[in-house]
């Protein structure tokens, strides 16, 4: 899921900017959200990113986690 990718995303650019005095890794905007931290720079890049390294997306479900998608 995309929120999962973005979530650890968050945590490189959290770590990264710890070490280097507030800078970023990405430069990506982020801001909280209902699931925790946000990029619309980041969501907007996984499908691209994923296309061009020609992986497959392959989804799981489970009942715990039905209200942790997003669209």
């Amino acid at each position: 899921m995309p929120i999962h990718l973005i979530k650890y995303l968050y945590l490189t650019e959290l770590y990264h900017s710890e070490q280097k005095d507030g800078a970023t890794f990405t430069g990506l905007t982020w801001k909280s959200h209902h699931y925790g931290p946000w990029s619309v720079g980041a969501y907007k890049r996984i499908e691209p990113a994923v296309t061009e390294m020609g992986a497959k997306e392959k989804r799981f479900s489970h009942p715990k986690y039905e209200d942790d998608n997003f669209p």
